[in-house]
């Protein structure tokens, strides 16, 4: 065994550093389970900002996630949320809230692995069926709740709140009632938005 970062000091005996995540320059990412607090060090443990992102207590596990739907940025399972860190601002909001999650990984397509071991499970999070709030692969009257709690931002909203990003522009919003409506009254069906960072 080698102990390359005895170096790893945060100041605070309990800020518990134990998510990682290696970035593509080998810095490392460390997200502090007690003080929530992410820091980044160089591959020689040298402290590159001791503070990029917060907001992060509880953390377990994080991955970053390929460029595309998921914008490349770094996301991190806090035990009871997910929590998304832009990785050019540090910026942290919740991704996935009120719902357990201890692991987490994206595979080369970039679909989102979520481990939920009190419920013997593994959540898939794909590019959805836009307007698919409860992923039935259909788009009807049980998505209208979803959706409405996905535009209010509401802190149980269907998850990932992009599935109401109906005309592809990145944001779930105003703009996008219209073809909800138009899907469920007249079933036409949008294909899944492509995002390319």
């Amino acid at each position: 065994m080698i102990d390359i970062c005895q170096c790893f000091d945060t100041g605070n005996q309990s800020a518990l550093p134990r998510a990682i995540a290696l970035d593509a320059q080998e810095n490392l990412w460390v997200a502090c389970a007690s003080d929530g607090v992410l820091r980044i060090l160089d591959k020689d443990c040298g402290m590159i900002d001791d503070s990029f992102a917060s907001s992060l207590d509880g953390a377990v596990s994080q991955a970053f996630a390929p460029q595309g739907l998921f914008h490349g940025n770094l996301f991190v399972a806090c035990g009871d949320r997910v929590m998304e860190v832009d990785v050019q601002t540090g910026e942290s909001t919740v991704f996935m809230a009120n719902t357990e999650a201890y692991g987490i990984a994206f595979d080369p397509e970039g679909s989102m692995y979520v481990s939920q071991p009190s419920q013997d499970r593994i959540l898939k999070i794909v590019p959805g069926l836009p307007g698919d709030m409860n992923g039935d692969t259909f788009v009807n009257i049980e998505d209208l709740p979803g959706f409405v709690e996905a535009l209010l931002r509401l802190p149980d909203a269907p998850l990932p709140i992009l599935t109401a990003d109906m005309n592809c522009d990145g944001c779930a919003n105003g703009d996008d009632i219209q073809s909800f409506i138009d899907d469920l009254f007249n079933s036409t069906i949008h294909a899944p938005c492509t995002r390319d960072g």
